[in-house]
């Protein structure tokens, strides 16, 4: 079991995060909430120190013939397709990363990731190494709809954009 300090708990993430480490070719921050059968996401301009919504969107029905892609940006619907027939997290998460890197002028500078559960570990939101994503795969029987996606996600997630930082939050670090 890890102990608390080796989660790194950051206080205010987002606020701490962006002036520190995103310049203004690198200037926004990808969410990601990869839940069981579908992941969100969103893409955060934060070159002015304020957040703003530059894209959303979901792919659902993974694992099924029926899957969806929705993708908006700039409040208007550029993506949507069904029967996609995406077959896991993994071939989700490269549609995803497929269909933002056109509408998007700069790099990925972090990435966030919703954890539903973290355990007696990881007690807010931590910078992500192994020992992170090792500990959100250990609390999988805590929450097994949830927790497995979401370490598939962090994983898919740091080898696309190994070079910037991630963070987890978990959800149990709100109750």
């Amino acid at each position: 079991m890890l102990l608390a300090r080796s989660a790194r708990p950051l206080a205010g993430t987002a606020a701490r995060l962006a002036p520190r480490s995103l310049s203004t070719t690198n200037k926004f921050v990808l969410t990601l909430n990869a839940g069981s059968s579908s992941i969100k996401f969103g893409v955060f301009d934060v070159a002015g120190g304020t957040p703003v919504e530059r894209c959303s969107g979901i792919v659902e029905e993974v694992g099924s013939d029926h899957s969806r892609l929705k993708l908006v940006v700039d409040g208007e619907v550029k993506r949507d397709v069904a029967d996609l027939h995406i077959k896991g997290h993994g071939e989700a998460l490269a549609n995803i990363r497929d269909a933002l890197a056109p509408q998007l002028p700069g790099a990925i500078a972090a990435v966030g990731h919703r954890v539903v559960h973290g355990g007696a570990s990881i007690l807010g939101p931590a910078l992500v190494d192994d020992a992170i994503v090792d500990e959100v795969d250990a609390c999988a029987a805590l929450a097994p709809l949830h927790n497995p996606a979401n370490a598939l996600g962090i994983r898919f997630a740091r080898d696309t954009w190994g070079g910037v930082p991630h963070v987890v939050v978990p959800d149990t670090a709100f109750h």
